[in-house]
């Protein structure tokens, strides 16, 4: 199987989907755009109308059958609009994409509609293929992501971010067992992010001339709030230390401030507000988080307070499958193991973990913006993010037998094989040079002194990877080493082992090639044997 990335398409896509404004609250013309994608790749498209104007789509690549769901998950509003004036003069904050100097510059690419073209160039590849997965590849654009809420006169949806769009998605069908989030991680596989709690303090004072206003500086609503701002540093950094996750220290800020009117500053503000914005880590309840805010509020004179968000944090087990198969995938394409990471800012992982969907954050570089030319995402970089989430295997064998029994027993039965069971598999090992197990050892477990295991789920099967230079007698040499994944998995009665193998480099290929050749034969012989000795188990009175 033979995985080909079409780069100039990717790119194209890339172009066109910056080139469609999309600003929060205005994002169904990007959503339509989408869907006329995903019509095209064959998958079957639902349209999910959050609110007028705004719209998710979802495209779903059906499995074959017995087999996880895996979304990808990527939002289509923008930060900005481009008609902001301190954006007026950038192109790349403007919604018209270019290409220059190996670069893709235009506004929403690196956050986040070039990882939404890579999940288009991924499923490409699979149709292109022919490849079939057993379950279900989900495709989710949603509306609505970017931090921002209603607040006072900011009313409308341009305003209504925070997951809008996610929190429809999931509660109308879109439901997956796993998640990529592309989000601009700058290729770390983030393992958590925190959530936010926004509050707002305020003071009164009274609403008189500056003519009646001498002697009552102390009244006015903006000096009362003096006192208060300072309190507020004092305590900040008290918060952050409480509020730090697993060595990332806690964070917090000064979001705004407001009072009066600039249009008539012949008059006392009556009211003056501080923003905050405080960062909450996913292991603290954000019961807990807003307790401890309103705790500090209560605690100054004169002072009322508002909490407006509570937006939760994420976090995945490290030791998750899709972790462990996000990190070998990068491994392959990057030649070195990815970082892990906590970030700081907010993602609808936050929504899509609360419905029991198992979500990773991973994506390229962040497109931090050039100083003349605005957001930007290097071609490579996206490329290689793609094959990141989409490494090929060149090479694939794949065997299955129908067992009568139910899938606990098949699976506890291939587990239980030993060498004794498969004398030729024991002889196969020998001759190869990698010694040989006990006759009583199971050689799943053989195997696993030697592997990686991705995935390990009883009842269901395991999941082994191992890399090498197989083509060599042991394994020496300065090529790249290739990488194969093995799996044993039961699935309605039939119980099947298949062998992927990724080699890098066209050199290496040909002489795994002229191996596999050889190889192929016994490798599927040991499969079978296995597969047969654990059939026999399985079906024993």
């Amino acid at each position: 199987m033979d995985l080909r990335i079409d780069e100039r398409r990717l790119v194209d896509d890339a172009i066109a989907a910056v080139s469609i404004p999309s600003f929060t609250g205005s994002e169904e013309p990007m959503a339509a755009w989408v869907g006329g994608v995903l019509r095209e790749l064959g998958l079957d498209v639902q349209w999910q109308q959050v609110e007028d104007g705004r719209a998710n789509v979802v495209g779903t690549l059906p499995g074959s059958g017995g087999g996880q769901t895996l979304m990808f998950n990527g939002h289509v509003d923008t930060s900005y609009s481009g008609r902001e004036p301190w954006l007026q003069g950038i192109p790349g904050f403007q919604p018209q994409g270019f290409e220059r100097d190996g670069r893709i510059y235009g506004l929403g690419i690196s956050n986040m509609k070039g990882a939404l073209c890579c999940y288009f160039a991924a499923v490409r590849a699979l149709r292109e293929a022919g490849v079939a997965l057993r379950g279900d590849l989900m495709i989710a654009a949603v509306a609505g992501e970017i931090e921002k809420t209603q607040q006072g006169d900011a009313q409308g949806a341009e305003y209504r971010g925070y997951a809008t769009g996610s929190r429809y998605l999931v509660s109308h069908g879109g439901a997956a067992d796993a998640c990529i989030l592309g989000e601009p991680t700058e290729n770390k596989v983030v393992l958590a992010h925190f959530g936010t709690i926004w509050m707002r303090l305020s003071t009164t004072g009274p609403f008189v001339h500056t003519a009646f206003s001498s002697g009552r500086v102390d009244e006015n609503s903006i000096v009362r709030m003096r006192p208060v701002l300072d309190a507020v540093l004092d305590w900040l950094p008290q918060w952050e230390e409480e509020m730090s996750y697993d060595g990332t220290r806690g964070v917090a800020n000064v979001g705004a401030v407001h009072g009066g009117f600039g249009w008539r500053a012949s008059r006392t503000p009556h009211r003056t507000d501080l923003f905050l914005d405080l960062r909450v880590p996913p292991n603290v309840p954000m019961a807990e988080a807003r307790r401890k805010a309103l705790e500090f509020a209560r605690s100054l004179d004169g002072v009322e307070a508002e909490v407006y968000v509570t937006a939760p944090g994420a976090e995945i087990d490290a030791a998750h499958p899709l972790v462990a198969a996000l990190e070998e995938a990068h491994e392959e394409v990057f030649r070195a193991p990815p970082e892990r990471d906590v970030t700081r800012w907010f993602s609808d992982a936050s929504v899509l973990t609360r419905y029991g969907i198992a979500t990773v954050n991973y994506g390229t570089s962040s497109g931090l913006p050039d100083a003349e030319l605005g957001e930007n995402l290097s071609v490579e970089g996206l490329v290689q993010t793609l094959d990141a989430y989409l490494p090929a295997y060149e090479f694939v064998e794949r065997h299955s037998v129908h067992v009568d029994a139910d899938a606990a027993r098949v699976d506890r039965a291939v587990r239980e094989v030993t060498f004794r069971d498969v004398p030729v598999v024991r002889a196969l090992i020998l001759v190869r040079g990698l010694g040989a197990g006990r006759a009583d050892e199971p050689v799943l477990d053989a195997m696993r002194r030697r592997v990686t295991v991705l995935e390990d789920v009883p009842g269901e099967g395991i999941v082994l990877s191992l890399h090498g230079r197989f083509w060599r007698w042991r394994g020496g040499g300065n090529e790249p080493a290739a990488s194969a994944v093995v799996d044993f998995r039961v699935d309605s009665g039939t119980l099947t082992s298949e062998t992927r193998v990724h080699v890098p480099d066209a050199r290496s290929r040909r002489r795994f090639a002229r191996y596999w050749r050889i190889v192929r034969p016994f490798s599927g012989l040991t499969r079978i044997a296995v597969l047969r000795a654990a059939k026999r188990r399985a079906e024993r009175p």
